[in-house]
């Protein structure tokens, strides 16, 4: 019974009661709650992979995709979410995917930095069209050549990444009756936090089984809503 997964992997089953699922990264020999071996018992659920909120950004074409500004998500030092704490980019539709950024630095295309697993917010779920699409390159080019963003004028309070994204937003055609792109407060509070909310119950999982190598969770609170 006992088994590997994917190293970022979280499995999920219950062995010997209904109402408490065990989460880990590897099946333990034993079970947590009974002390019998997992590989000569049944399982009551066996083991699943609970589907992580994290894609590669290059695979998602017109979205906007988040990621930590030091690290990964999985292995950032603080425990909580912060907005503060992340820079807010896009991605864009050439083959392959790049993403296009803003910092310090102007606009980035197809950095490196942008290889790890982030959170995507695909914006084909949020009112883009195809006709928005089919301007989505070309506006971004234009964007990344215009003399707005560069790094002479970048200001971490008032001229940077989110700005990038919300002028974006508005030079595609999404600045409709819709909340996303009035202003950065709107935009974070209905696009962004209710994806990073998600991420942050899974990284809390993740981060309780690397203590004991398995987390106990009573079956109400399974993360299959996640």
């Amino acid at each position: 019974m006992a088994g590997r997964s994917n190293p970022r992997d979280i499995l999920c089953f219950q062995h010997c009661d209904r109402h408490i699922n065990i989460l880990c990264f590897a099946v333990p020999e034993v079970c947590p709650i009974c002390r019998r071996l997992t590989n000569e018992t049944p399982c009551r659920i066996p083991p699943y992979v609970i589907p992580s909120p994290f894609k590669h950004a290059w695979r998602n074409p017109c979205s906007v995709v988040i990621r930590p500004t030091f690290g990964t998500f999985l292995n950032f030092h603080l425990c909580k979410l912060h907005m503060s704490d992340y820079l807010v980019h896009f991605l864009e539709t050439f083959f392959p995917g790049a993403v296009f950024d803003y910092d310090e630095d102007g606009v980035n295309i197809g950095s490196p930095t942008w290889d790890q697993e982030c959170i995507v917010v695909d914006l084909r779920n949020e009112g883009l069209n195809q006709d928005m699409m089919r301007h989505w390159d070309q506006y971004l080019i234009y964007m990344s050549k215009s003399g707005i963003w560069t790094p002479l004028r970048y200001d971490t309070d008032r001229h940077n990444c989110y700005d990038f994204v919300l002028t974006f937003l508005k030079q595609v055609g999404l600045n409709f009756e819709n909340w996303a792109s009035h202003s950065k407060f709107s935009f974070t509070q209905n696009l962004v936090l209710p994806h990073t909310a998600k991420a942050g119950k899974y990284i809390t999982l993740y981060r309780n089984i690397l203590k004991d190598g398995y987390f106990c969770q009573t079956s109400p609170q399974l993360p299959g809503g996640m």
